[in-house]
């Protein structure tokens, strides 16, 4: 199965939320129905986080559910790296969603946790190449 890559831009985020990005802590993302299709048949499958085309880190899925953007609130706007709903809704307004009355959107939480750091999820790069007699090479 081929990878899923879920892009971020930092135009559309603004500051506080790349940086909440990049430091792993956003756990959701909203995205229309276009946008998420890819993702339905992907519960704890890995993605890659990708900011401005920029490779992040990989992350699993753990939910998608529909969500009517007139019953999004601060926990939705804190889940997605933003101090309040109204940034929120001006990134949403940014990203696409402004061609007609804003509460009238639907789109697709999906969620998303950072995967730590280890064996599976990280190449050995550190480790010494070593041939087959043990040493290094």
């Amino acid at each position: 199965m081929e990878e899923k890559i879920l892009n971020f831009h930092s135009r559309v985020l603004g500051l506080l939320p790349t940086i909440e990005l990049t430091r792993g802590r956003v756990v959701q993302t909203i995205r229309s129905r276009k946008e998420t299709a890819p993702f339905f048949s992907m519960r704890g499958f890995r993605v890659k986080i990708y900011l401005d085309d920029i490779f992040l880190y990989n992350a699993k899925i753990s939910g998608i559910k529909p969500i009517k953007f007139q019953d999004l609130n601060d926990f939705d706007a804190e889940c997605g790296g933003f101090e309040n709903l109204a940034q929120l809704q001006t990134a949403l307004r940014k990203a696409g969603f402004r061609f007609k009355i804003f509460y009238d959107y639907e789109g697709f939480v999906i969620s998303f946790q950072k995967e730590k750091v280890d064996m599976d999820s990280e190449p050995l790069n550190s480790w010494p190449a070593i041939n087959k007699e043990g040493r290094k090479i």
